[in-house]
């Protein structure tokens, strides 16, 4: 149920991020740009936010990502209306999500039995593999 409610979040401001920056009087290509921040903070995160659930557990971590999630939205809502008042919240919320979602997968993986896993045949697209 998390995943569903910070995926929505995460996936939200995706969708309404371009409008409110062109809102803004951005060009196309500045809204792309402004909009970039989050992949960047999702390539720059997502290793150390592995490494933290290693190191601390999943359960605490997937929290403290379920926080800044909610932190970082909080923000977002109450920051000024510009690029700085939406990159920021949009930067804290990515590296938020980050780090629930390596800990989240690994709690996943973890509930797997050794014998399953590996196996993945099912989601595979090449139906080679189904059998």
């Amino acid at each position: 149920m998390a995943n569903a409610v910070v995926s929505a979040v995460v996936m939200t401001t995706l969708v309404v991020g371009p409008f409110h920056l062109g809102a803004l009087g951005l060009a196309p290509g500045l809204v792309g740009l402004v909009m970039s921040v989050g992949p960047v903070v999702s390539a720059l995160t997502g290793v150390p936010a592995g490494r933290a659930t290693d190191r601390h557990g999943a359960r605490g971590v997937a929290l403290v990502g379920l926080a800044g999630v909610v932190a970082g939205t909080a923000l977002l809502a109450v920051a000024p209306t510009s690029v700085v008042g939406y990159a920021v919240p949009l930067a804290v919320v990515t590296a938020s999500y980050a780090l629930f979602q390596a800990a989240n997968n690994t709690a996943v993986m973890a509930d797997v039995p050794r014998t399953a896993a590996g196996r993945s045949r099912a989601c595979s697209p090449c139906p080679a593999t189904w059998a």
